[in-house]
């Protein structure tokens, strides 16, 4: 009909008469009035075709431009699936999607409608047009689109597939299993007729794609057609077939289970193809000047990720490195988005050469610092995590952009995720940037709004980060934190159940030195019995840092764990600390001495002789000679001659290096192990003390340390005592009190308690006295007995004088033992271990006590030692003790 052939004559003059935008919106003017839903759509079509990059500011301006957006409006329930198809994909071509977003949703309610009407390739185009536009079609169409596909006859071209891969990446969508076979089947079949979009295309998707993998016999195909195709890559191919294939790499890499530090001694080859990789590097040198800042910021981000994961394998060449960082230097980086920034730095930190590039950095700074608004909560924190690690001699950034990022991150806390939140905190922790309160504050609301989506390591990470700054966060957030390390025990890696374990010790450690502070431990007992447990059963994994401070972490939290387990430990000590550095020597040996912990011979042996071999080297600090020497005199364990002799030599050598507690500890050990330091080390060193006490720099427990020093040296009759002369007058005196203190804060326990009820059962009771004190008043016994006209004393020694694991006294015990027999009492020790064993009995205890009585008398008398009667005893004066 007549109708019929105008809309005819009108759809050639838009398709074939006119050639430019402007020539096809003046037809658009002309027939308006007369068009129907094709030419409506034709003219869309065309337009798309016809306008240039430069010329589209222009034509949507234009007023004919409007009259056709009008037309959609009116024609819209006249459109055809083909027509909706058509418009779509014109509409993606021009990048309409900004225009007018409710003609978008009158496009996409119309398309719904017609669903089950589109041809496959309609789909398609559909398919694409929406991903171009990244706005989802939804689940419907897509589930129509994915059976239309699979009914499908005819194979799909190359570009058909890769736009249909590309297109479901962009979309965040996965294909069902039945087209994804599908795809994946077609792609090998037609892949010697890709070409680098092609390429690009399919393997930039199938990186987005998370949940599969195209497998590696697949990839290794497609790697070796980039391979022979590199040559005719453009820019924007090359960039994007690197960052798809180092995603399909990591991937593949974590779906092996295997840990980076595994991958040299796989025998899966999961790496790239080093040859791929070096040829790689040629065309970026050939390309960089076409890239755009998304191929210059993925191409650094995958070269950084590919040389983390396979640095034995693969570094970047200088020369790939220098061309890329040249081009960032002489390109505007306000220019940049801040995910092409963050990736930048990102890859900045694993390209060994790209970090000795201050000039760089500072102008990504300066970029960051301009943009910081602008940036998410993962570029936030990633960005601070980077810029952190790539600080050096040359490069720190700077406090102003720390304070941005630190202002911007309080504003979106509410949208950070577990990562986030847990990056940022470690990241101001490994610079210790001084953060504010409130920032803080607001760091832990978001982490107890969220604490249960913490991973392993968010949660290992962020409990180092308040431990390494020194701030302990609310109870609340150590409770929570706590909680989820325990119920993802079994998920922790070495590292993190190390850090994790480390970080509470230190939270521990800044709590008031109350007696109710252990009752107030977080974690609880139970949680650490947990733990323990976990460490026990991971012990086999353990490298020489994890080892030594989950040992040392144990000490400072006062927990024992089990014996099976504290022995497991113990024993991959034995086996690993020939790797051990000087520190984790160290920490192993005071966290023992810490625990009452004896080790065995074998072990005390070993870690003698790692130890004298670094102290040899010069490798140590003041704190390990300070720490070591205060282990063995805790655990009553005399080292050998030339490790003690080193020790001195070196304590002499670096005395003004020490600080006050440090050296009461080397003193005091010396003392308990009856190591006479030599003259000059003795003079000099107690001049040093005299200086740390003149300066009010010793506390009271190194003061009481010092005392008993002090006696020791004069019981065991050393050239001269500690405190010796006028000028020591005043410290002898706060050392004097400080040690009477001690003695006088004393208890009865139930043990002692027992053996004098049976004391007083015995016929007759003899005399005695109950918490007696020496002449000197230097030490309070548990029990003054007169025996068969001897002064005996007894003291009933509990758990606590003895090591955890076996019956052996530790140093505190054997001075105190030595301290009193040096006086001239006859000392009986009754261990508890004994007593118990009798109590369970039933044995007559009486009839023990007696005969251990008479054998301490008899043993004093036959020994030829002058036995104190209690009157001389009495006579006995503070000054000569």
């Amino acid at each position: 009909d007549g109708a019929n052939k105008l809309h005819i004559a009108i759809n050639n003059k838009i398709c074939k008469m006119v050639q430019t935008a402007e020539e096809t919106l003046g037809l658009v003017a002309e027939y308006h009035a007369q068009m129907n839903a094709v030419n409506v759509a034709s003219s869309v079509i065309q337009l798309s075709k016809r306008t240039r990059d430069h010329e589209r500011r222009r034509v949507l301006g234009h007023p004919h431009f409007k009259l056709l957006l009008e037309l959609v409006h009116e024609k819209m329930g006249e459109f055809t699936a083909w027509n909706i198809s058509s418009i779509l994909w014109a509409w993606a071509k021009m990048k309409f999607e900004d225009m007018q977003p409710d003609l978008l949703e009158k496009l996409q309610a119309a398309a719904a409608l017609k669903i089950y009407e589109f041809k496959p390739q309609e789909l398609k185009m559909v398919i694409w047009s929406y991903a171009t536009m990244a706005n989802h079609p939804g689940d419907e169409f897509l589930q129509v689109a994915e059976d239309a596909f699979c009914r499908m006859k005819e194979p799909m071209k190359a570009q058909e597939l890769s736009n249909l891969v590309w297109a479901y990446a962009k979309l965040g969508e996965v294909p069902g299993q039945q087209l994804y076979d599908l795809l994946m089947h077609q792609v090998m079949n037609m892949l010697e007729t890709f070409n680098p979009q092609n390429l690009a295309n399919c393997v930039w998707g199938w990186s987005k794609m998370e949940t599969i993998h195209p497998g590696m016999e697949n990839l290794r195909r497609v790697e070796h057609k980039i391979f022979v195709s590199l040559p005719m890559f453009q820019p924007q191919n090359l960039s994007n077939c690197l960052y798809g294939l180092t995603r399909l790499y990591t991937r593949g890499l974590k779906d092996s289970n295997l840990d980076k530090s595994e991958l040299v001694d796989s025998k899966v080859s999961l790496g790239l193809p080093l040859a791929l990789l070096k040829e790689i590097e040629k065309h970026i040198g050939r390309l960089v000047k076409g890239f755009c800042p998304q191929d210059l910021s993925n191409t650094f981000w995958s070269l950084g990720t590919l040389s983390s994961y396979q640095k034995a394998e693969f570094d970047p060449s200088e020369e790939v490195v220098l061309c890329m960082t040249d081009e960032l230097l002489n390109r505007n980086l306000l220019e940049f988005k801040p995910q092409e920034l963050k990736d930048i730095v990102w890859g900045m930190f694993y390209v060994r050469t790209a970090k000795e590039n201050p000039k760089l950095l500072e102008r990504i700074c300066s970029a960051m610092l301009y943009k910081i608004r602008e940036f998410k909560p993962q570029e936030l924190s990633n960005s601070l995590w980077s810029l952190v690690k790539l600080q050096s001699e040359t490069f720190t950034p700077n406090n102003e952009l720390l304070d941005a990022i630190a202002e911007c991150s309080v504003q979106k806390v509410d949208i950070f995720n577990p990562q986030n939140l847990a990056n940022t905190m470690y990241a101001y922790a490994v610079i210790k940037h001084r953060l504010s309160d409130s920032f803080l504050a607001r760091m832990e609301d978001a982490i107890l709004n969220c604490v249960t989506e913490f991973c392993p390591q968010n949660i290992g990470n962020t409990l180092w980060a308040f431990a390494t700054l020194e701030i302990a966060p609310s109870r609340q957030v150590q409770w929570g934190l706590a909680a989820e390390m325990v119920a993802k025990r079994d998920r922790f890696k070495p590292q993190e159940l190390a850090n994790s374990m480390w970080a509470f010790a230190k939270l521990f450690e800044r709590n008031p030195d109350t007696k109710a502070r252990v009752m107030q431990r977080i974690p609880t007992v139970d949680q650490l019995n947990l733990m323990a447990e976990e460490a026990q059963r991971r012990s086999p994994e353990l490298h020489s840092q994890n080892l030594s401070n989950l040992i040392y972490s144990f000490a400072l939290l006062e927990y024992l764990p089990a014996a099976q387990c504290i022995d497991t430990l113990a024993n991959e000590v034995l086996k690993k600390c020939s790797s051990f550095k000087t520190q984790e020597l160290v920490n192993s040996m005071w966290a023992f001495g810490s625990l009452a912990y004896a080790p065995s011979d074998e072990l005390q042996a070993r870690l003698q002789g790692y130890l004298l071999e670094n102290l040899n080297r010069g490798d140590y600090v003041t704190q390990d000679i300070a720490n070591c020497v205060w282990s063995w005199a805790t655990l009553n364990h005399k080292p050998c001659t030339a490790i003690l002799d080193k020790i001195c030599t070196e304590t002499l050598n670096e005395l003004p290096m020490f600080k006050s507690k440090e050296l009461v500890n080397v003193f005091w050990a010396l003392a308990m192990i009856g190591r006479y330091p030599g003259d000059e080390l003795w003079a000099a060193g107690k001049k040093a003390l005299l200086e740390f006490a003149n300066r009010d720099a010793v506390r009271s427990d190194g003061y009481c340390q010092l005392f008993q020093a002090h006696t020791v040296a004069v019981d065991l009759r050393w050239p001269s005592p500690l405190f010796e002369g006028v000028e020591m007058e005043a410290a002898k005196c706060a050392a004097g009190a400080a040690w009477l203190r001690v003695v006088q804060d004393v208890s009865t326990s139930s043990l002692q308690q027992s053996v004098t009820a049976v004391i007083r059962r015995l016929n007759p009771p003899p005399p005695h006295q109950v918490e007696w004190r020496t002449t000197d008043r230097l030490f309070c016994v548990d029990l003054q007995v007169e025996w068969k006209g001897q002064p005996l004393l007894i003291e009933v020694d509990g758990p606590s004088h003895f090591a955890s694991n076996r019956h052996t006294i530790l140093g505190k015990t054997a001075a105190r033992n030595n301290a009193l027999r040096a006086r001239g009492y006859t000392l009986l020790c009754l261990p508890f271990y004994e007593w118990d064993r009798m109590t369970e009995r039933k044995e007559d205890l009486a009839a023990y006590l007696i005969e251990k009585m008479d054998t301490a008398v008899a043993g004093a008398l036959a020994s030829g030692v002058a036995q104190q009667t209690v009157e001389q005893a009495t006579e006995q004066t503070v000054e000569q003790a």
